[in-house]
């Protein structure tokens, strides 16, 4: 387990594309819609194909996606992912071009623009819809503008060698934001606690305008929130949408849940990420919180901190009563944590947690603060979920995996609360910790005003005061009334009865004809993104109602005419991430707050310098090797404190840091990996097609010496690229890097015989027992 390289891009890399995004959105009372346009430039004087992987909200919903190349404009259309990738190779392999947009990872999206030609800008624009997160006191917008570094592996969580995101120091890339608040939510507070912002106030209309650098555009560093508090309290709501065929219903229910005359004695495990990623202003504020629990919590309550980044340390072998002995303990704790524990282990942390003997017949629930930043969590979910501890998330930070604290909280029965730097991050941890003790509904039920033909969710796992519900369902027959929703808490009843509305289809949302109705596809799409759903549902509901998915691609293709197509395969150039605000303690992301009405503040200042050579504001200094160096990727820096920070921090296989003098490991996942690594070029072509290149590779022996048994008479080369056949293809398909795949058939269209020797070589490797 590891954290990834991060570069250092030279200001003349020109592999090291950038992308200008313009961001325009609308936020109403139950949704945000945002058109999103990412604008592509070639600079080099070879074809390439760009790629860049982007975050989105875990619940977004993506409507639709075109392409502007040219003076044409291109519309996407959704098909099954093989089937999108097969008309994406081939396009490229015909000299047309083609875009094809992916969703490896929930909240991870991938866009690659095959074929872009030497000087050539092309632009991509998507729309999705982001269904909003209402608090007690108000509703959290936030864009999430890049992915930070995370631990672990990006291949365990479904993302192939060209999907992982790239990371520089010196990358900057830069956005416009623009949004809109309408109806009844334009007259709110509004709060940016991420950026600086301008404010236009009109009838029904407030719009936001992100307050730019010099450059015209802020730094994607960071995510943009917007906290938004409406003068008055916004009530329960419903739509209702006819699609031609049937009708769906949408509700926003917001229960009114007494509170718990006597709260039970709990048991509560705090798990706090202390791991590098969490310096600086999280790590600050977790302790500020810390401190509050430690004097509010009940003398009759049990407890326990752990505490964790590489490994874990926990303050008591069991939770341990809170009386004034063990709280004095823990305020020791509390006084000397910091972010010093290297990696983000959080599994063997959370297992600590749940393994732990509580008394007998008492809920034990957890508190997890953390960045987040790992990668393959969806084991770790499904066995806290299988223990029968809610989980109660913070998850905080500049740039928060959002899915990994809202999925494990949604999966437990608990709550999940996202916190930047700028917001309180200590209130909110403290009101996560009260809400474990606050009343909750013990029955739920909804009566739709039709018979319905599907609902989603089918039940509430948990309803707390204060959420803010949405439900969904669908029915043949026209509504007759309203919704009536009802629940029982503390052995109270209460009923909601909500009117129906008809769904008025706005100017920002697509026509339909680019799919079904809105309110069924985002029904559909809220089932997609139940981590309970098959996967032959989620592909029949993806296909059924034009929505991306894991299984479904966007994918358009651009003809171009004779004499324009591209002669070459395209250099891959993938868009390197701009590092999170804060990441590793790599400076503050603390400014002030500008609320609307006031005149605001001068906008921030860059985070930092990305000279390679000079110091920055901060005080970070850069040092770089010389450009001979083999190590020149990876460079030293000092931060404020005097810490040292180099190569060593992160866990660099050995055989790239000390170039070629160490012999590989042999086995079949570490010749791939260093077959992938050889071939991140197209310009040099296919390297290894000889014997002596699988050896250098790592090929273990068992096959080359297989290999080598078939040479009597036949040749070498042909040998070697049927093997690459075989192993690309068949047994080890999908782990290949879209390069390499690409020169191994662009040589075996050049020699199709070796046809003959891919049974052979197939057969025999069945045989072994390889990896």
């Amino acid at each position: 387990m590891h954290y990834p390289s991060i570069s250092i891009a030279a200001e003349h890399d020109i592999s090291a594309p950038s992308v200008d995004v313009k961001v325009e959105g609308e936020i109403n009372e139950i949704f945000t819609v945002i058109r999103a346009t990412q604008t592509y430039t070639n600079k080099e004087t070879v074809n390439i194909e760009s790629v860049y992987t982007f975050p989105l909200p875990s619940t977004a919903t993506l409507l639709e996606m075109t392409a502007v190349v040219g003076s044409r404009t291109y519309t996407g259309v959704v098909a099954k992912k093989s089937d999108a990738e097969q008309a994406y190779e081939k396009a490229i392999e015909s000299g047309d071009s083609a875009v094809m947009l992916e969703n490896p990872s929930p909240g991870v999206y991938t866009a690659n623009f095959g074929n872009l030609m030497p000087g050539e800008s092309a632009t991509i624009h998507f729309t999705y819809v982001h269904m909003n997160e209402w608090t007690h006191d108000g509703l959290r917008f936030f864009l999430p503008t890049t992915i930070a570094p995370r631990y672990g592996s990006p291949a365990q969580a479904g993302l192939q060698d060209h999907q992982i995101p790239g990371f520089s120091m010196t990358q900057e890339n830069r956005m416009r934001i623009s949004i809109s608040v309408l109806g009844r939510l334009s007259g709110s507070d509004i709060i940016s606690p991420s950026h600086s912002f301008d404010i236009t106030r009109e009838p029904e209309r407030t719009v936001i305008t992100a307050l730019y650098h010099s450059s015209g555009r802020i730094l994607m560093d960071r995510d943009f929130v917007l906290s938004i508090r409406p003068a008055e309290p916004i009530r329960s709501s419903a739509f209702i949408e006819y699609d031609g065929d049937s009708y769906t219903a949408l509700a926003s229910i917001k229960p009114e849940i007494a509170p718990d005359a006597a709260p039970r004695i709990k048991c509560v495990s705090i798990v706090i990420d202390c791991s590098g990623s969490m310096s600086g202003d999280s790590i600050s504020q977790a302790k500020a919180a810390l401190d509050e629990i430690l004097r509010t919590i009940r003398s009759t309550d049990y407890f326990n901190i752990i505490l964790f980044g590489s490994s874990c340390i926990k303050l008591f072998n069991s939770p341990a009563l809170a009386d004034a002995g063990n709280i004095t303990i823990a305020r020791k704790m509390t006084a000397n944590m910091d972010a010093d524990l290297g990696g983000t282990e959080i599994g063997a942390a959370l297992r600590a947690a749940l393994e732990s003997s509580v008394p007998e017949g008492m809920p034990h629930d957890l508190l997890l603060i953390t960045d987040g930043q790992v990668w393959d969590a969806d084991d770790l979910i499904r066995e806290t979920a299988a223990h029968g501890c809610r989980a109660f998330t913070v998850g905080v930070g500049s740039a928060v995996s959002e899915v990994f604290v809202r999925d494990l909280a949604l999966s437990t029965g608990g709550a999940c609360e996202l916190a930047a730097p700028g917001e309180d991050i200590a209130g909110k941890i403290v009101a996560q910790f009260r809400r474990i003790f606050a009343s909750m509904a013990e029955k739920v039920s909804i009566t739709w005003p039709f018979e319905t033909i599907a609902t989603y969710p089918q039940k509430f796992s948990t309803v707390f005061d204060g959420d803010r519900l949405l439900a969904f369902a669908t029915g043949k027959n026209a509504p007759r009334g309203g919704v009536r929703f009802e629940t029982v808490a503390g052995g109270a009843a209460a009923v909601t009865d909500i009117a129906c509305e008809e769904f008025k289809h706005d100017a920002s949302l697509p026509r339909p004809g680019s799919g079904s109705a809105i309110l069924s596809r985002l029904m559909a799409s809220a089932i997609i993104n139940d981590r309970n759903t098959p996967r032959e549902r989620i592909e029949h509901l993806a296909m059924s109602h034009n929505l991306m998915s894991p299984v479904t691609n966007y994918i358009l293709t651009v003809e171009r005419k004779d004499g324009e197509k591209a002669v070459d395969l395209p250099e891959l150039r993938k868009v390197r991430q701009t590092l999170a605000a804060g990441w590793h303690g790599l400076g503050t992301v603390q400014q002030e707050m500008c609320c609307c009405d006031e005149a605001p503040p001068s906008p921030p200042s860059s985070r930092r310098s990305r000279s390679a050579t000079s110091s920055g504001p901060s005080g970070v200094m850069f040092s770089r090797k010389s450009p001979s160096s083999s190590r020149d990727r990876y460079r030293t820096m000092t931060r404020p404190n005097g810490f040292i920070f180099d190569e060593d921090e992160f866990e660099v296989p050995a055989y790239i840091r000390a170039g070629s003098d160490i012999t590989p490991f042999r086995s079949m996942s570490a010749f791939i990996i260093n077959f992938n690594g050889r071939h991140t070029s197209l310009a040099r072509g296919l390297e290894c097609l000889s014997f002596a290149d699988l050896d250098e590779l790592g090929l273990p022996l068992e096959i080359l010496n297989m290999l080598t048994a078939m040479s009597n008479g036949n040749n070498e080369e042909e040998l070697v690229l049927a093997l690459l056949i075989v192993l690309s293809e068949d047994i080890h398909r999908g782990k290949f890097s879209r390069q390499s795949n690409r020169l191994i058939q662009k040589r075996y269209r050049e020699l199709p015989q070796i046809y003959a020797y891919r049974t052979t070589i197939c057969d025999s490797m069945n045989s072994m027992a390889t990896d």
